[in-house]
């Protein structure tokens, strides 16, 4: 199925049934729901038609326990290492929430590059600020100070489901033909299966554990907003519930791709008169292209949410060169960069990288190694299994290692400097790549639905097929891609920013 084949069966479904009123405890559950549906149904489609496999309750808390075991022991020794860099909790003005994995190298150290750059801003301003980083990654040495909590994370999520399991856990639910629902999914899609009233008892019960946790945090920092990526994980809903109860405004940055056919940015066709608790209170938005995507649903709810735009800082700092691991990147590139050659960059997505997937783009590239310089860069939720399996396909191709590791290691800003033509099957990196002024080739019909706009105006291609990604290169030998200076350059983000939490003196 295509993103906008789901999206439409989403909207559907909002229309047909009252998923503004799914409530568990008091909590609107339908977002959840949504983004689950969304990716099952990408899944069952990738797998040709089989049913996404779900945990049942006895591995789902081994899970979480065994996550909980191992992943104290890896934090306690990320912490000893990097014991320089590891902060506390304690007040601060504005909280950010990391995603784990959106963190690039520079000069030796680890950045989080979506919310250091805001951070560093509101510090000078004398904002106090704090970072949280979830997930098990541990990224080391840090560039700014940050607590590990999933550890505390996993602790909560295997806690609640044991005390569900003996029965510990009171819940009210209000699931008006939730069940019709998943009959009339499995009739449209073949088979499809909507998650079961087991699974999300399960889900609701890790979502309110972290909850919980997210409420002793805030009582500990006492923020005045809070800032997050990818506010759409099961961690990220679970803060934006527990900021809501406690009062405090939240933001999604954004951090790829949105648009209308994004399952957690688009098209919310059915939403509370007190909107998601679920949702950010602000979408942190690149450009107006993503405000007014976001703001067709959320101008009826703007009193619970609203898009604003904010620009991308960290995109800024290595546009204007004013950061300073610009010239330490263009160093480790000199040897490897040839000022007469074309320079390629091939972006990947996790879960898009089979033979079958990149066929086209692996033939383009066998006919064309002579004639361009090719980088192809990992995405960070890649699996290391994945990355080998991959790997091994571009080698076999006729690409170097050393470019790909180069490529994976220094942040995406470094590359795009030195680049000619972006190539994708889904990345958001066509938007960052407009900024840069390189054009775009989408290989995948998939990709081509999230960039409408990009596409009509020039920047991006669709090319599918090998020969159409050769002519294709050849064609935007002497093209340069729309600079999207103007459109970024919003401040009614930072404007809101500044009311919430005020620069001091």
């Amino acid at each position: 199925m295509l993103t906008s084949e789901i999206m439409a069966l989403i909207n559907e479904a909002e229309e047909r049934f009252p998923v503004d009123r799914w409530t568990w405890n008091g909590i609107h559950v339908w977002p959840y729901v949504r983004v689950r549906l969304n990716f099952d149904l990408l899944r069952f489609s990738q797998a040709q038609g089989v049913v996404p496999q779900n945990d049942g309750p006895v591995s789902r808390v081994t899970r979480h326990a065994r996550n909980a075991v191992r992943g104290i022991t890896r934090q306690l020794y990320a912490k000893w290492q990097d014991s320089g860099k590891s902060d506390r909790l304690r007040r601060a003005d504005v909280l950010f929430l990391s995603d784990g994995i959106s963190f690039v190298q520079e000069e030796g150290k680890w950045l989080e590059r979506f919310c250091e750059p805001i951070a560093e801003q509101l510090r000078r301003d004398n904002v106090s600020t704090l970072l949280l980083t979830p997930l098990h990654y541990y990224h080391t040495p840090r560039n700014a100070p940050s607590v590990y909590i999933q550890s505390s994370l996993d602790t909560a999520a295997a806690s609640g489901l044991f005390n569900a399991r003996m029965g510990l856990v009171k819940t009210n639910w209000s699931l008006e033909r939730y069940d019709e629902l998943s009959q009339w999914l499995g009739q449209r899609t073949g088979g499809a299966p909507l998650c079961g009233r087991k699974w999300l008892a399960r889900s609701m019960t890790i979502v309110d554990a972290i909850t919980r946790r997210f409420l002793r945090l805030m009582r500990q920092v006492r923020p005045r907003l809070v800032m997050q990526v990818s506010y759409y994980s099961t961690i990220g809903m679970a803060c934006n519930i527990a900021c809501r109860q406690f009062g405090v405004p939240t933001f999604d940055i954004q951090h790829g791709v949105q648009g209308d056919l994004h399952v957690a940015y688009g098209r919310w066709n059915k939403v509370p008169e007190t909107g998601y608790a679920m949702l950010p209170r602000y979408f942190w938005c690149w450009s107006e292209y993503e405000l007014e995507s976001i703001q067709r649903w959320a101008d009826a709810f703007d009193q619970y949410h609203q898009a604003l735009v904010g620009g991308n800082p960290y995109l800024t700092m290595w546009r204007d060169g004013s950061s300073p691991a610009v010239k330490e990147s263009d160093l480790r590139l000199s040897h490897l960069v040839h000022d007469k050659r074309r320079q390629i960059l091939v972006t990947l997505q996790f879960g898009f990288g089979t033979e079958r997937e990149l066929g086209g783009l692996l033939e383009a590239i066998r006919q064309t190694t002579k004639a361009y310089d090719w980088w192809v860069r990992f995405h960070p939720a890649m699996t290391s299994d994945e990355r080998t399996g991959v790997a091994g396909l571009f080698i076999e191709a006729g690409l170097s290692g050393e470019r790909f590791e180069v490529s994976s290691k220094l942040p995406l800003y470094a590359l795009l400097r030195h680049m000619h033509v972006h190539i994708t099957h889904s990345s958001s990196t066509v938007i960052e790549a407009a900024q840069f002024g390189i054009p775009s080739i989408i290989v995948n019909t998939f990709g081509a639905e999230l960039f409408p706009a990009y596409i009509k105006s020039g920047v991006a291609c669709v090319a599918t097929q090998a020969w159409e990604i050769v002519e294709a290169l050849r064609r935007l030998e002497r093209h340069t891609a729309m600079n999207e200076t103007s459109r970024t350059q919003g401040n009614s983000a930072w404007r809101i920013c500044r009311q919430i939490v005020p620069a001091t003196s």
